[in-house]
């Protein structure tokens, strides 16, 4: 009997030390994932952040594919129609806060005898004030940002242009999650892969104070200037209302892919990937989207479009533009 027990005893003992190094090596692996070099995925960007952030200028591209399916019915007829848009992108950022972006969009209908069309949109900004042109337009068109744009970087929590990554306090305060992804290898370059995920909640939660800023902004500027249109409570109260009720009825997801080059410690690569479903007055629609950017040439020359005077418009109200009467 002493000897059975002794048995038993020993094969207790001998599972317990295996779990014992199991709990170790699940312990030893659940670290690894949470962790690179010691750091968290917050840390890591925060770290890619601040580095990124070392350079004066940088150059990037990239491509967004976007599909979208509205399913309905239209005076007594079921409609059905998918859109596939191809936006190339390419850009340059010069420090303090001088960007540059030209935009060429190529919409692809996918049913039946739909016709494909290309256009291209230019956007140059420095210092707040805009300059936006397309390939239709002779003038660009001329738009101070500043009161508005600073209002919304604060809401992002980001005051700085040069910041193309998402920080640990901006992940804060929208309650988004930075995790680590499997290293990958691409071109021969080793990465570390951080995944960041904004909950429905979450990017309704910005859209709504963007859009609140946005009009308080205008509201704002239209009893400055006088402006009726621009001060019309009760038109800003139906637009908003309207906004509103079309982020209440979206189901949003999105989420990011960084990059991080193991050498470098910048992250020089980023993945984006949304998806939106909405169902509003009888029409569902579904629209997907899928973006890859990298970001290059980090220091080195680069050349913005000279804009000359004769060859503006400067927007002072909405729907309204006059030429422009001096130098920026």
């Amino acid at each position: 009997m002493k000897r059975k027990w002794k048995i038993v005893l020993l094969v207790v003992s001998f599972v317990v030390l295996l779990t014992n190094i199991a709990m170790a090596q699940t312990e030893e692996e659940f670290i690894k994932q949470l962790t690179r070099e010691g750091m968290t995925a917050a840390e890591m960007l925060d770290m890619a952040n601040e580095k990124m952030n070392e350079f004066d200028t940088y150059k990037f591209d990239g491509v967004m594919d976007i599909k979208t399916k509205v399913v309905g019915v239209i005076e007594d007829k079921q409609v059905e129609q998918t859109i596939n848009m191809i936006i190339n992108q390419e850009g340059m950022f010069k420090k303090p806060q001088k960007v540059y972006v030209k935009s060429k969009t190529k919409s692809i209908g996918l049913e039946e005898n739909q016709i494909s069309t290309e256009k291209t949109s230019e956007v140059f900004m420095e210092d707040g004030i805009m300059y936006m042109k397309n390939d239709s337009a002779e003038k660009w068109v001329k738009i101070d940002t500043n009161p508005m744009m600073k209002e919304i970087q604060k809401l992002l929590g980001n005051n700085d242009m040069a910041s193309v990554g998402i920080s640990q306090k901006q992940m804060e305060l929208y309650g988004m999650f930075a995790y680590f992804d499997k290293d990958a290898i691409i071109d021969g370059k080793e990465y570390y892969v951080i995944n960041i995920d904004l909950a429905n909640k979450t990017f309704k939660k910005l859209c709504k104070d963007i859009v609140n800023k946005t009009f308080e902004y205008y509201g704002k500027l239209g009893k400055a200037k006088g402006d009726s249109e621009l001060n019309s409570e009760e038109d800003q109260a139906k637009i908003k209302a309207l906004i509103q009720e079309m982020l209440e009825k979206m189901d949003i997801k999105v989420s990011y892919k960084l990059y991080v080059n193991k050498e470098t410690k910048i992250f020089d690569k980023m993945e984006i990937i949304q998806n939106i479903s909405m169902n509003m007055n009888g029409m569902n629609t579904n629209t997907y989207t899928e973006g890859k950017y990298r970001y290059y040439d980090f220091n080195k020359e680069v050349v913005f479009p000279k804009i000359n005077i004769e060859d503006v418009q400067e927007i002072n109200n909405v729907g309204k533009s006059k030429k422009m009467s001096k130098n920026r």
